[in-house]
Parts: C-alpha cells; structure tokens; sequence
C-alpha cells in the first residue's frame, strides 16, 4: 500500500519516500528509518509525528496534515516540491552499505570485502558485482545478476541459485557447477559450451564424454581457442578467458541496461556490429490531453477508463485501469499526469545517478571518502562516522 517510492524496505502506506525502510504511514521522508506517522521529513530514526522534522503531539500532528490534502494534483505536486527543498537543508546518507565492512561502491549490504559492487547483498570477498541482492556469495569477480549461493564463479551475467565454479556463462545456473561457456543451462557440472543443457556431468557442446575424453576434449578446444581467437568488428580479440563478444548479444543495444550506462547513437552501435532496434511506432489516438484531468481524484468520473490520456512529457496516450483507479481513490491519491514510461524513467535516472562514486571530504572533518553525490549536487556531506554522530 505505499506508493511514488523509491529505494524502499519494509515499508507500508508510504506516499513519495525515499531512501526510508521499515516505516509506517510516512509521506515525503528521505533517509528515515523506522518511523511513523512523518510527513516531508529527513535523516528520522525511530521517530512518530514529525511534520517537516519538527516534533508534535499525536493530535496536533494529524490536525496539521488534515489541512493538505494529496487527492488534488495541485497540492501533491506543491507538497512533494517543498519536502525536496526541505531535505536539501540535511546532509544526505553518504553511502548505502549497512550491516557491511571494508566496502567499496554503493548499496551493499550484510557484505564484508568487496570492491567496485553494487546493489548486492550478502557478498564476501567479491568484486565488480552489481544486482545481486541474494546471497550468499563467495569469492566472485565480475558478475552481472543474480547470485543466491553462488562461490567461485567468474565473468558471467544472469547467472546463479547454487552454482559453484561457473565462468564465462550467461542466464545460466540452478545446481550447475564447473561450466564455461555455457547458455540458458540449468543443473549438472562440468560443461563446457553447452546450450540448454538440464543435466549431465562431462559435457562438450551438448555431448556427454567420459571422463577422460571430456578432459582431452576440453583442452583441445581450449588450446584452439588460444590459437585462433575470435575478432569482432573492432579488431579486439577473445580467446580462451573471456566472456562472451558483445556483437553477439541478442538483445538491441538500445533496450538494454548499456544505453543508460555507456549511450551509444545508431551509428556508434552499428560501427560495433550490435543490434540496435527502431523505436516502437505504435501511437494512440489521444482523447484527454493530462492538463484537462480533473485536479482532485474524488472528481475523476468512471468513464476515464475509456480515455486515452496524452502524457505531459513525453505527448504519447496512455490508459488508467481499474485496478489503478480503485487503488488512487482508496488512498487518496491523484490521477497521474505522465506515462508509466515517464514515471518509471525518472526513478531510473536517480537509480542510475545512485551508483557512481565521487571521492569527497568530509565537510566536518575533512576525512576523504566516496559517496554518489558530487559537489556540484550537494554541497554538504559528511562521512560515515560523522553522518552517524549527527543523524542516529
């Protein structure tokens, strides 16, 4: 039941939070932790009934927020603008690696040694991980996704739930185990180039040796490899040890994490050799421009389910379903104004701004760290130890 959030954990009935975990009925908070009953407020630690970080009493605090009223357009959007003012006047968290030692990047947590990761949990002795929030995983380099008892494994991407000794893989896993170059396999171990293998132990390219072949077999390929590597479109080589080339992903470089990470035109992916898909030219007949929407969504009559509604950004239709409307009328919220495209889009670019990494001083005592907020962005901030001193 929480809704307009990012970044959140444990939560109920929260409207437009970010960065709060195990909250209550908090509405525009950033950085807060349990809480309950706060409205537009920052850095709250086990805190009831504060209106923009002031205290009041219980009564006092609902007889305050009774006078906004988020069902209107208007005073949501006015309500969500101040709070974000407001939190500007609080350092913000340097960095999220709670529960976590000796770490470097940016929301790691319950995890000890690990470098250059991101959105992980539960790692130890890792590098160069990101979106692996299911552990545990051990002594693991360079893996995209996705973890959940994984150890050993090396250059692979969407890949995991109890596998061991995997490299050079992709969207493999499921009890596998010593497999190189392997796709879409799940279960077995000792596999080598295999496609949609689900079981078998000592296999080349789908079929099964025994053990004595498959280990000649395997380093025959592998001194192959060595000799005559692959080249792709830019004269870069790839023999045995590496991942897979990039040209041969069959995913549009446009429609993939890469464009919002490494943006490449069509003319750059093309030189590349990469796939690159035109954009969905399907287009709506727009019959309600947003700005004719009714400002409060107690106005909002049944037949809006019908409409096709223009997005105010991006101009494209999009439709409210039911479910959606009896979900905006329970809370008390507005109809939206933009595309779920738009909504979502916005919350990627702060997801995607959360995981670089500044080298900062400390503005209180001028100890260096790393944090995803540059200066230009947010003046004040502090380290750890002095973020905690002031904040918990």
């Amino acid at each position: 039941l929480s809704y307009d959030c990012i970044n959140n954990f444990k939560n109920s009935r929260c409207i437009g939070a970010d960065h709060t975990i195990e909250s209550i009925e908090c509405v525009f908070t950033r950085n807060c932790t349990n809480c309950q009953n706060c409205f537009g407020s920052a850095n709250l630690h086990n805190k009831k009934y504060h209106i923009f970080n002031k205290p009041y009493a219980k009564e006092d605090y609902f007889r305050e927020i009774k006078k906004w009223d988020l069902g209107s357009y208007k005073t949501y959007q006015e309500l969500k603008k101040n709070s974000e003012a407001h939190w500007k006047k609080f350092p913000p968290k340097p960095r999220f690696d709670d529960r976590s030692v000796h770490i470097q990047g940016n929301y790691v947590f319950d995890s000890k040694n690990c470098k250059d990761c991101f959105e992980v949990g539960g790692a130890q002795d890792c590098k160069y991980l990101l979106m692996m929030p299911e552990g545990p995983t051990r002594d693991t380099y360079d893996v995209t996704s996705w973890g959940n008892n994984m150890d050993l494994c090396y250059e692979c991407c969407v890949v995991g739930e109890n596998v061991s000794g995997v490299k050079f893989s992709q969207e493999a896993g499921i009890n596998l185990y010593n497999a190189e170059y392997c796709k879409l396999s799940t279960g077995g171990s000792d596999h080598f180039g295999c496609v949609s293998m689900k079981k078998g132990k000592y296999v080349v390219l789908n079929k099964i040796y025994p053990e004595d072949e498959y280990k000649k077999v395997r380093e025959r390929i592998i001194e192959h490899m060595s000799e005559m590597p692959y080249s792709d479109a830019q004269g870069n080589t790839y023999s045995y040890g590496e991942f897979f080339p990039m040209e041969l992903s069959p995913f549009p470089y446009n429609d993939s994490l890469a464009q919002d990470f490494f943006p490449l035109t069509k003319e750059e992916a093309e030189q590349k050799s990469l796939v690159w898909r035109a954009s969905d030219a399907r287009e709506y007949a727009i019959t309600k421009p947003a700005e004719d929407l009714p400002d409060h969504i107690k106005d909002v009559p049944a037949g809006i389910l019908k409409e096709v509604i223009g997005c105010v950004s991006c101009r494209r239709g999009f439709k409210i379903i039911q479910m959606e409307l009896d979900f905006l009328k329970s809370m008390n919220l507005p109809l939206p104004r933009e595309c779920p495209n738009c909504r979502i889009g916005k919350k990627f670019q702060k997801w995607l701004k959360n995981l670089r990494i500044f080298k900062r001083a400390c503005s209180k005592c001028g100890a260096g760290f790393e944090t995803s907020y540059p200066k230009e962005e947010t003046e004040y901030i502090l380290c750890k130890k002095c973020y905690l001193q002031e904040v918990v």
